[in-house]
C-alpha cells in the first residue's frame, strides 16, 4: 500500500505540473485508480477540475470512497466498472476529455480484452492520456533473469548484422544499473504499442498522437499521449444501446498548429455535428463529464444522493435528462445547446391545473361530436392532452418545440385547442362552402384539398 502510495504521489506531481500550463479547471478520468491516489491529489490541487477514477476492485472502491469524504473533496467522483467497458462507451459517445490516466497500461492486457482496439479507442477520448508502462530498464531484467541463456552476446555472430555493443561484464548482468541492455529493442516499447492501435484515427495527417516521456521513476515511464487529430462517430450519449436512441454525431478533433505544444484548449478545436440535420454543437471548454456516463462508471450511492440534491435545486429546463446535466467540478450544470436559454420554474406550479384544464376541454369538445383521433406525426414524446381531437393527412414533421401539432390546415400549431381555433376561424373566413371544421377533422382528408376549396370559393 506505501508502495502504491508512493507510485500515485509521483505520478500525480508530474501530470500537474503537465496540467497547470493547461487552466485549472478540466476533465479528468483516471482508470485503475486503485483507490483514487493520483485522482485524490489531482483533484485536491485543482479544486474547480472535475476528477474521476473507476476501479473494478469493490473494496478498493469503498476505501477511495471514504477518503474522499474524509478529506472532503467534493470535486472527486469514485466509480466501480472495468476499464475495457467504460473506454468502449466513452468512445462511442459525445464525451472527450481534456486529460485521462491509464495506469498502469497492463490494465488492458487481461484476458478476453482485444488490446490493440481498446488501445486505440482509449487514446481517441482525450486530448491528452498519460500512460504508465513498465522501463526499457525494468523489461530488459526481467527478461534477462527470466532467458539468461536467450543473452544476445550468446548467439553466433551474424556477418549481416552489426554487432551489439558490449553488455557489461556477466557478474553485473543482474544489476538494475546495467540496463537496458543494448540491441534489446526495448527502449521503443511505447511508440511500438502505438503502432498496434487499431482504431483508425481518420484524417489527413499521419502523426494523429504524439508521445513524450514524461519522467520514470522506480521502473516505471510515465508518457504523455498528446492527440492532434481525430474523427469518429458517436452515439447519443455514454453507454446509448441500453436505451436505444438513435440519434448519431461526427466528432472531429484538431489540436492546432502548434501541436503537442498547444496544451490550452481552444474553442473550435472539437466540433461535433447533429447527422440529421447538420446542426453543429460547439465544445466552448473541456470541464464537464455528463451525469449519464458517471452514473453508469458506477458511481456510489453516497455521491448518488449528493448529486440528486443538487439537481432537485436546479432551475427547471426543458430537457433535463441525464445526458444534458454535467459534472463541473463539484457542481452540476445544463449543457443542452436548444434549450439552455430557457427555464420553466414559473410555469411547473401550474403543470396540474394546465393538464385538468387540456382534459376537461377535450370532454366537451368529444361532446359536440367534434373530437376524432389524435393528430399524428408531431407531438414525439407522446405527452397527453395535447395533440387529441385533431388528426387530419397533415402529418408534418413538426420539430418546432413551441408547435408540435399538425393541424389540418397545413400548419404546426401549438396545440390542439391553436389548431380547432384555426379550422373555425378559416371556415368562418371563407364560409361554409370552403370546407366545414368537420370536414377539416375527418380522418384522411387532405389539407390541400381545403386549401382548393378555399380558392375556390373566393373566386
Amino acid at each position: 500500500e506505501e508502495r502504491e502510495e508512493a507510485r500515485a504521489e509521483w505520478v500525480a506531481s508530474v501530470v500537474g505540473k503537465t496540467m497547470a500550463e493547461g487552466g485549472t479547471e478540466f476533465s479528468f478520468v483516471e482508470y485503475g485508480g486503485k483507490a483514487g491516489g493520483a485522482a485524490m491529489r489531482i483533484g485536491a490541487q485543482f479544486p474547480n477540475a472535475t476528477v474521476i477514477s473507476t476501479d473494478d476492485d469493490s473494496e478498493l472502491f469503498k476505501r477511495f470512497v471514504r477518503r474522499t469524504l474524509e478529506e472532503n473533496l467534493n470535486n472527486v467522483v469514485p466509480g466501480l466498472s472495468d476499464m475495457p467497458s467504460v473506454v468502449r462507451n466513452m468512445y462511442e459517445s459525445p464525451e472527450f476529455l481534456r486529460y485521462q490516466l491509464a495506469a498502469p497500461v497492463d490494465s488492458l492486457l487481461r484476458r478476453g480484452v482485444d488490446f490493440q482496439q481498446t488501445f486505440g479507442m482509449l487514446l481517441s477520448c482525450a486530448m491528452t492520456t498519460f500512460l504508465r508502462f513498465p522501463s526499457p530498464s525494468l523489461l530488459s531484467l526481467a527478461f534477462t533473469t527470466l532467458f539468461p541463456a536467450d543473452d544476445a552476446a550468446d548467439a553466433p555472430p551474424n556477418p549481416h548484422i552489426p554487432a551489439p555493443p558490449p553488455y557489461p561484464a556477466e557478474t553485473s548482468l543482474f544489476l538494475a544499473s546495467s540496463h537496458p541492455l543494448p540491441g534489446r529493442g526495448f527502449e521503443g516499447l511505447p511508440n511500438a504499442m502505438l503502432k498496434k492501435a487499431l482504431v483508425p484515427l481518420k484524417t489527413d495527417v499521419k502523426n494523429e498522437v504524439e508521445l513524450v516521456v514524461e519522467g520514470a521513476w522506480r521502473g516505471h515511464l510515465l508518457v504523455r499521449a498528446d492527440l492532434l487529430n481525430m474523427t469518429r462517430v458517436a452515439h447519443h450519449h455514454f453507454d446509448y444501446a441500453k436505451d436505444g436512441h438513435p440519434r448519431v454525431y461526427d466528432m472531429k478533433f484538431k489540436r492546432g498548429d502548434k501541436g503537442a505544444r498547444e496544451q490550452r484548449y481552444r474553442k473550435g478545436m472539437l466540433t461535433l455535428v447533429r447527422r440529421e440535420d447538420g446542426s453543429p454543437i460547439p465544445y466552448a471548454e473541456l470541464h464537464g463529464v455528463s451525469l449519464i456516463a458517471v452514473l453508469r462508471m458506477g458511481m456510489g450511492e453516497v455521491h448518488k444522493k449528493r448529486f440528486y440534491e443538487q439537481f432537485v435545486r436546479m432551475p427547471v429546463f426543458e430537457d433535463m435528462a441525464p445526458w444534458n446535466v454535467v459534472l463541473e467540478g463539484s457542481a452540476l450544470g445544463y449543457i443542452d445547446h436548444d434549450t439552455q436559454d430557457n427555464t420553466y420554474d414559473h410555469l411547473v406550479p401550474r403543470a396540474y391545473q394546465t393538464m385538468i384544464a387540456l382534459m376537461n376541454y377535450i370532454r366537451t369538445v368529444q361532446d359536440f361530436g367534434r373530437c376524432g383521433k389524435g393528430a399524428k406525426g408531431g407531438n414525439p414524446m407522446g405527452i397527453p392532452f395535447i395533440s387529441h381531437c385533431v388528426r387530419s393527412s397533415f402529418e408534418g414533421p413538426c420539430r418546432d418545440p413551441e408547435k408540435t401539432v399538425p393541424c389540418g390546415d397545413g400548419q404546426c400549431r401549438s396545440s390542439f385547442v391553436d389548431c380547432l381555433r384555426a379550422l373555425l376561424d378559416a371556415e368562418a373566413k371563407h364560409g361554409t362552402a370552403a370546407v366545414s371544421l368537420k370536414d377539416a377533422l375527418t380522418e384522411g382528408s387532405d389539407p390541400l384539398r381545403f386549401k382548393l376549396k378555399i380558392t375556390d370559393s373566393v373566386f
